[in-house]
């Protein structure tokens, strides 16, 4: 597997940036400060390991070559249907894509992809409402602070550790005993001296990880369903489908992905599930004020949704100011989550100092 190399040098010009297709054809940003054009977006082939560079864009600013970069590599998977190599996938699993939800980095994102709602990923381990694609690995703690989860398949993940592998050996012998499985089922069996489980001598590693996988959806799913059944009424407010898809039309080569019905629906339902969480956290007198914020936050989100989509969808093209203006609203919106986790949350009689006397 060719990795990206970023210490390529074509003609004083240092790779930064590259992405390579299925058809060993890929894109490249590169640098030279000392250049008349410090930066270029090259096309590429590769054959045998080795590089042939072509088609250069030379553009004076960082932005600009960066944005001509990821345009490149969009219009190029779009027009063939290509996947890319050696790129690196991240599930969000907490929430839809959207502003704020993920590091910007000088590598990307390359792009997103939110699903329609919540979709299992991976042979069914975890759910997720999307995924982003850069072309160099995030930080571990880029990762935690923006609750994400990296692929299974990419190019830094390692195989198995020892440790891995033996706690996935007594998580599934645990599970066998509980479903009282026979010998021909199991592939693990217990040492009683030990009160440690083994795996079989003819069960492969592979098989191990295929077995703690199944196991760890089987429990997902479970974990799902009790969920479901603590769920509150959600109230959803009208998200026009027709106008988003008209801005998705209008706007498939950038790569914009329209404010759909799905995507304000399953905001919509975190809000929810939000606002039942800060219920048990305080007196049921603040229980009215949560419900009517968290419907002040639907109805204003899908209000802010449709005039999104009008703009994206406007011929001829809205002025930069709509833009900006349905941005800044939005994220007025989003700040209405905060104000719920702080009802109710003044010090209650209790917690006060006990009046010792004196000063």
């Amino acid at each position: 597997m060719c990795m990206q190399n970023q210490s390529d040098n074509i003609h004083g010009y240092e790779v930064k940036r590259s992405v390579i297709f299925e058809n060993n054809r890929g894109f490249a940003l590169a640098e030279d400060p000392e250049a008349v054009n410090p930066f270029v977006t090259w096309q590429f082939t590769e054959e045998n390991g080795e590089r042939d560079y072509y088609w250069g864009h030379y553009i004076n600013s960082k932005d600009a070559a960066t944005r001509d970069y990821e345009f490149r590599v969009s219009e190029y998977k779009h027009e063939y249907g290509l996947s890319e190599r050696d790129v690196y996938k991240y599930y969000s699993t907490q929430r839809p894509v959207d502003i704020g939800t993920f590091p910007k980095t000088d590598n990307g994102p390359l792009y997103h992809i939110n699903y329609d709602e919540r979709e299992y990923c991976e042979n069914d381990t975890f759910k997720a409402w999307g995924y982003l694609v850069y072309d160099a690995p995030l930080t571990e703690k880029q990762i935690d602070a923006y609750e994400l989860r990296a692929a299974s398949d990419n190019p830094d993940r390692d195989k198995t550790s020892p440790q891995q592998l033996e706690e996935q050996i007594q998580a599934i012998g645990k599970y066998e005993d509980s479903k009282r499985m026979n010998r021909y089922k199991r592939l693990t069996w217990l040492h009683s001296d030990f009160g440690v489980y083994y795996k079989y001598e003819d069960v492969a590693p592979a098989r191990i990880a295929e077995r703690f996988a199944e196991i760890t959806a089987i429990k997902a799913r479970a974990a799902e369903r009790l969920a479901a059944n603590r769920k509150p009424g959600v109230k959803f407010y009208d998200v026009d489908p027709e106008l988003a898809r008209r801005a998705r039309e209008a706007n498939s080569v950038s790569g914009y992905v329209a404010s759909s019905p799905g995507l304000y629906r399953a905001r919509v339902k975190q809000a929810y599930e939000q606002a039942e969480r800060q219920k048990q956290l305080v007196d049921p007198a603040h229980h009215a004020d949560i419900d009517s914020l968290v419907d002040t936050f639907a109805r204003k989100l899908a209000d802010n949704f449709n005039e999104r989509n009008t703009i994206h969808a406007s011929q001829p093209p809205a002025p930069q100011t709509a833009h900006d203006k349905n941005t800044g609203e939005y994220l007025a919106i989003n700040g209405m989550l905060n104000r719920i986790n702080d009802i109710g949350r003044a010090r209650s009689p209790e917690k006060t100092a006990p009046d010792r006397g004196g000063r």
